[in-house]
């Protein structure tokens, strides 16, 4: 299936190429395309300061059948949000931090202890884990679940490729695990995967979106809420309160499995300390 170039970008490729008149309409619709999506053609040549006919012109030369798909075109490409297609909000450095802060106070309200305690025992007993997480922020997730959990004794496999996490998860069965991660819960390759998952008898646990459909799908875990800002330039904030369930998750992991995780730590700090020198306190890994 062929998807057509989004009508604001075609508007970017054509305009060196456009008449004088067709560039100051297109100018028009990039400064205010709400405006261009709602007004019809008289308002919009009125706007511009050109005929109707060169209004057309450009529908013409984006590859439109006529005004009209024009502005539907333009409508569906405001759908992805005004923040997109406005001028961007410009946040500070201290921006950045509040709003990493705000987050965090925020998720540590909604910590579910009883989620909490069965996520663990699910985990804590499973013979065998898989760890799945795709699309930037839960690939980095999901490595970072993998760290986390074999230093606890807990034998686990990060994979953030859609068609081998099919694969595995079609080879689980009853007492194994398939720990998802998902900052949205929207994605169709997770959602799939962990009904593969649950087919084959194994439990999914997942660090999602409140509300989302993996929060349904899933069997246990630990649900965060997420908030964007208008800033589209200032990086999501999402992925610390993924990184703050796993935390609290790694964290009581490591407390069931007491002595064993202990001994694990101690012969990995012994390990790292031969080969890279340094001083007492500096972390297990790098």
């Amino acid at each position: 299936m062929t998807q057509q170039t989004d009508i604001l970008t075609r508007i970017a490729i054509c305009l060196p190429n456009l008449r004088e008149a067709e560039k100051k309409v297109a100018n028009t619709i990039k400064d205010d395309p709400v405006f261009c999506s709602q007004a019809n053609i008289s308002d919009i040549a009125k706007r511009v300061g050109v005929s109707e006919a060169s209004v057309t012109r450009l529908a013409k030369a984006l590859g439109c059948k006529d005004v009209r798909e024009m502005k539907v075109l333009l409508a569906q490409s405001l759908a992805v949000g005004q923040r997109f297609v406005a001028t961007p909000v410009n946040t500070d450095i201290g921006g950045i931090f509040q709003g990493i802060r705000d987050l965090l106070d925020h998720n540590e309200k909604r910590i579910d202890e009883m989620a909490l305690k069965e996520s663990v025992r699910v985990i804590s007993k499973a013979e065998n884990t898989i760890i799945f997480g795709c699309g930037g922020g839960s690939t980095i997730m999901a490595q970072e679940a993998q760290n986390r959990m074999f230093r606890l004794g807990i034998r686990c496999s990060a994979v953030t490729d859609g068609l081998m996490a099919r694969m595995m998860a079609s080879t689980l069965r009853a007492g194994d695990v398939l720990l998802v991660f998902s900052l949205t819960g929207y994605t169709p390759e997770v959602l799939e995967i962990s009904m593969i998952a649950k087919r084959y008898g194994a439990r999914v646990v997942a660090i999602t979106q409140a509300g989302s459909p993996l929060a349904t799908v899933m069997d246990c875990g630990l649900l965060m809420e997420t908030f964007e800002g208008d800033d589209i330039y200032r990086p999501t904030s999402s992925r610390y309160a993924a990184l703050l369930m796993l935390d609290i998750l790694a964290l009581r992991l490591a407390q069931v499995n007491g002595e064993d995780t202990q001994d694990n730590l101690r012969r990995i700090k012994v390990s790292l300390d031969e080969h890279r020198k340094g001083h007492d306190r500096l972390p297990l890994g790098d």
